[in-house]
C-alpha cells in the first residue's frame, strides 16, 4: 500500500536503492511539496528533468510518436489516476478527434457525446526514434494545411468578401462559415477609415458610441412611512463602450446587438431583478457621435413620476468628487512636507536624494519657496539659541 502513493518512476528508483536525498541527475523532486514525505507533491514523488523529458519519445495507441517536450508543462488527474510521463501514461488530445477509437485507455472514454468533449489519448514511452512523418505533429500540420486550403476556397467562393475576425471553422463538418458580430468589429477592426472587407461599406473614422437608457421600477420595502411606494427612475445616456469607436461600427452594433446590450444590463442588475423583484428595461438604443438629450421625452417622464439622471452627469460628479478628495489629500501631504522643511531639526538638506520626500519637495515647491522655508528654519534656529536659559537650583 505504501508503494501506491508513489508514481511508477519513483517506485522503480526506490527499488534500485535511490532515496529522496540521493537520486539520478535526470530526475528531481517536484517543488509543489505539501509535506516532508517524498510522495507529498503533485507528481507523487520524483519527476523527470525538463531537459531529459524533452529527449524522450512517446507513442499513441495508433502508432503516432510525440516528443516528450509536449509534456513538460501541465498534467491531468482523472478518475483518481495521474496521467503523467512518470506513470508512463501522459495524454494528448486526439489529433483525429476519433470518439470511437478502441486503442486508447477505456478510462479516458467520455460517453456524453457532446461536440465540445475533449477526446484524450494516452501515450506510452517507446524506444523508437522520433519520425516526423509518423508523428502527431505531422497529422496536426496536415490538418492545419487542409484548414487553410478550405479557407482559401471559401474566400474564392465569396469573392474575398470575408473577414478573419468573423470566420468560424467547424471541425466536424470540415467547413468554414461567417458569423458576423459587430461587437467583434468594435474590439478588433483594423479598417478604420477604409472599407469593410465583409460588407464592402466604408468604415468612417468619425468616432462615436452606443448609448441606451435604463428604466427601473421597484416597490419600496424599507419599513418606513414610504413602505410600499412604487419608485421609478431612469438612467439615460449610458455608454456601451469605455472608449469611442468608429461611428459606422456603433451603428451596426445598435442595429444588430440589441439583445446582447439588454443581457449586459440584466446581468448588471441580476440580484435586484431576481431577489428584490426589480423591473428593469433597456430602451432607446442608439449610435451617436456625442450624447444627445431629448428634453420633450424627459419632461414626459418627469410628468409620469420618473426620476431622471444622466450617466455623463453622474460620471462628471464622481470625477469632481475624486478630484476634490485627491486635492485635499495632496494639500495635507504638502502641509506635512512643509513642516519638515521648516523644522529646525530637519530641513531640506536632511532629505535623502531621490527619496519620495526629496522628489515631492522639488516638484511641489519652487526654488523661491524652498529658500523661504530655509530662511524661516534658520530664523527659528537663531530664536531658539537667543532664548534665555532658566536656571535651576538643582541643575
Amino acid at each position: 500500500m505504501e508503494e501506491e502513493k508513489y508514481n511508477l518512476l519513483t517506485q522503480k528508483l526506490l527499488k534500485m536503492g535511490y532515496t529522496k536525498e540521493y537520486h539520478p541527475d535526470y530526475v528531481r523532486i517536484n517543488s509543489s511539496a505539501y509535506g516532508e514525505e517524498l510522495w507529498q507533491n503533485l507528481s507523487s514523488g520524483f519527476e523527470y528533468e525538463p531537459s531529459y523529458l524533452a529527449q524522450l519519445v512517446f507513442e499513441t495507441g495508433c502508432g503516432l510518436c510525440i516528443q516528450g517536450s509536449h509534456f513538460i508543462t501541465g498534467q491531468l488527474s482523472y478518475r483518481q489516476i495521474d496521467w503523467i510521463p512518470e506513470n508512463n501514461n501522459p495524454v494528448i488530445t486526439c489529433p483525429y478527434r476519433c470518439r470511437e477509437c478502441k486503442k486508447r485507455n477505456p478510462l479516458l472514454i467520455n460517453d456524453t457525446g457532446s461536440v465540445s468533449d475533449i477526446i484524450f489519448c494516452d501515450c506510452h514511452q517507446t524506444t523508437k526514434g522520433y519520425d516526423y512523418y509518423h508523428s502527431v505533429d505531422y497529422v496536426l500540420d496536415q490538418k492545419s494545411k487542409e484548414k487553410q486550403r478550405l479557407f482559401e476556397q471559401f474566400c474564392q467562393q465569396h469573392h474575398n468578401h470575408v473577414c478573419h475576425w468573423h470566420m468560424r471553422f467547424n471541425e466536424q463538418m470540415k467547413s468554414w462559415k461567417i458569423q458576423y458580430d459587430p461587437m467583434t468589429c468594435a474590439m478588433n477592426c483594423q479598417n478604420i477609415g477604409g472599407v469593410c472587407s465583409l460588407t464592402e461599406k466604408p468604415v468612417t473614422s468619425k468616432r462615436g458610441n452606443v448609448f441606451y437608457d435604463v428604466y427601473i421600477e421597484y416597490e419600496r420595502k424599507d419599513g418606513t412611512l414610504f413602505d410600499g411606494e412604487i419608485v421609478r427612475s431612469a438612467k439615460k445616456g449610458v455608454r456601451l463602450f469605455d472608449t469611442n469607436k468608429s461611428l459606422s461600427i456603433c451603428e451596426s452594433v445598435a442595429e444588430h446587438c440589441k439583445s446582447e446590450i439588454k443581457q449586459k444590463v440584466y446581468d448588471r442588475y441580476h440580484s435586484e431583478i431576481f431577489i428584490l423583484h426589480w423591473n428593469v428595461s433597456v430602451q432607446n438604443i442608439r449610435a451617436e457621435a456625442r450624447e444627445g438629450r431629448d428634453l420633450i421625452k424627459d419632461l414626459e417622464d418627469i410628468k409620469n413620476g420618473i426620476s431622471i439622471s444622466y450617466d455623463s452627469d453622474i460620471r462628471t460628479a464622481e470625477k469632481m468628487m475624486k478630484k476634490k478628495r485627491r486635492s485635499a489629500a495632496d494639500g495635507k501631504k504638502k502641509e506635512k512636507l512643509m513642516h519638515i522643511l521648516i523644522d529646525p531639526a530637519r530641513g531640506y538638506e536632511s532629505l535623502k536624494e531621490f527619496s519620495v520626500e526629496y522628489v515631492h519637495a522639488n516638484k511641489w515647491f519652487s526654488k523661491e519657496e524652498l529658500e523661504s522655508f530655509e530662511n524661516q528654519r534658520q530664523r527659528m534656529i537663531r530664536e531658539a539659541k537667543n532664548q534665555p536659559i532658566q536656571l535651576s537650583l538643582f541643575s
